[in-house]
C-alpha cells in the first residue's frame, strides 16, 4: 500500500444507490484519513479536522441530517440555504465558502460530496443531473451532467473516500470538520440562489481488494450546517 500524507490509493466496485449518480467502472480510490491528520486538499477544498484546540466560539445551525445506517446519504431537501447564508473565510489569502459537520457515533466513511446551485427553492428530487449548477464534487469534479462524460479528469482522484473517527478528540463545539470550497467554484451563483448539499456516508465503492476497513455508518446523526462566529 502506498501513503502519502494520510491518502492512499485503492480500487473500487460499485454498489447501487437510490439517487441517480454517473455511472463508472474501476479506478483508483483515495482514502483520505482524518483519523490520524488533521488537513487534507481536494480539488482545490480542504477539509480541516477541529481539534478541541481549535477556536469554535459560534453557533452551528444544521441543514442536513443523516440518521440511516449503512450506506446512508442525501441532501437539504427539507432546509433551505442561500449562498449568502454560507460563511466566507479567508485562508491565505483565498476565499472559501466554510460548511460544518458534526457526527455522532464510531468511525465512518464519507464517501460523497456533491453542492449545486440553482434559483428555484426547495427542489425535491431524486436525479442530482437536474438539480441545478454543480460547483463542487468530492469525487470527479470535472463530470458534466449534461453530457453524462467527464473531462481532463485526473483518474487517481475519480473516487475519494474521507475516514472519520467523531471520537478521536471530543469537543464541546459540536463540529468535528469543516469544509472550505473555494469562492470562486461560486462566481457565477447569485446570492440568492439556493444550495443543495449532497452526501453519502458508508462506503458505496467497494474496494476490488483492500488492507484498509472501510466503515459503513452506525447509529447517531451526521449533520452538516453553517457554523457562524458569535458576533464581539
Amino acid at each position: 500500500m502506498q501513503t502519502v500524507c494520510g491518502v492512499a490509493r485503492r480500487q473500487r466496485l460499485l454498489v447501487a444507490l437510490a439517487f441517480i449518480l454517473p455511472a463508472a467502472g474501476r479506478a483508483d480510490v483515495v482514502e483520505v484519513d482524518l483519523i490520524n491528520n488533521d488537513l487534507a486538499e481536494v480539488h482545490g477544498a480542504i477539509l480541516q479536522w477541529v481539534s478541541s484546540a481549535t477556536v469554535t466560539n459560534g453557533r452551528f445551525t444544521p441543514f442536513l441530517q443523516i440518521t440511516a445506517t449503512g450506506i446512508a446519504g442525501d441532501y437539504n431537501r427539507k432546509k433551505t440555504v442561500q449562498v449568502q447564508d454560507v460563511p466566507v473565510v479567508s485562508l491565505n489569502g483565498t476565499d472559501f465558502l466554510q460548511f460544518a459537520l458534526d457526527v455522532q457515533g464510531a468511525v465512518l466513511s464519507l464517501d460523497t460530496i456533491e453542492i449545486f446551485t440553482a434559483a428555484p427553492p426547495k427542489r425535491n428530487t431524486n436525479d442530482l443531473g437536474g438539480i441545478g449548477v454543480k460547483r463542487w464534487d468530492l469525487d470527479k469534479s470535472c463530470w458534466d451532467y449534461a453530457t453524462q462524460t467527464g473531462t481532463d479528469c485526473d483518474p487517481s482522484w475519480d473516487d475519494v473516500v474521507v475516514q472519520i473517527d467523531p471520537q478521536r478528540n471530543p469537543k464541546p463545539s459540536g463540529v468535528d470538520i469543516f469544509l472550505y470550497v473555494p469562492a470562486a467554484s461560486f462566481a457565477n451563483a447569485q446570492p440568492t440562489d439556493y444550495v443543495y448539499f449532497f452526501c453519502v456516508f458508508g462506503n458505496p465503492w467497494k474496494p476490488v481488494t483492500s488492507t484498509v476497513t472501510l466503515h459503513p455508518k452506525g447509529p447517531g446523526a451526521a449533520k452538516w450546517g453553517l457554523f457562524k462566529l458569535f458576533s464581539h
